[in-house]
Order: structure tokens, then sequence, then C-alpha cells
């Protein structure tokens, strides 16, 4: 019994250990193994700042938006009281 557990457990840990390796091979860019833990750094701070960037855009876009909601919507309640006149 005891054997048939370790064996499970071994099992399990050899399989999440491929599966693991397997992911960080598949999704390593090339030339990954020459990377120093200053080049990971740097690269994410790249990417913190991209998406600073694009959070920023979509802001003002969304803000663009809203306005034109709110003048589109001026002008209709400008337009239904000139009727209404």
């Amino acid at each position: 019994m005891k054997l048939k557990k370790i064996l499970h457990s071994l099992t399990s840990f050899v399989t999440i250990f491929a599966l693991t390796s397997g992911i960080i091979i598949t999704y390593a860019p090339a030339g990954a193994e020459d990377l120093t833990v200053d080049d990971i750094k740097d690269r994410i701070e790249q990417i913190k700042q991209d998406n600073a960037q694009r959070r920023d855009e979509i802001d003002r876009i969304e803000g663009d938006i809203t306005d034109k909601q709110e003048t589109s919507t001026k002008t209709d309640q400008s337009a239904e009281r000139a009727e209404g006149a």
C-alpha cells in the first residue's frame, strides 16, 4: 500500500514537472537562456509603461465618447424644446 502511494506521488510530481518545463520551454523567447535578472526586470518595467500608455489612451477615448454622447443628448434636448415651442 505504501509503495502504491509513493509511486502515485512520484508520478504526480514527474507529471507536474514535465508540464511546467514544457510550458516554460514553449513560451520562453528565443535566447531566453541568456537573459539576466536585470533584463527581465527591464522588460517588466517596459511592459508596465506600455500598459500605462494603453490605459491613458483608453481613458482618453472613453472621455471623447462620453463628451460626444453628452453633446448629442444636449442637441437632442434643444431640438425637442424648439419643436415644442
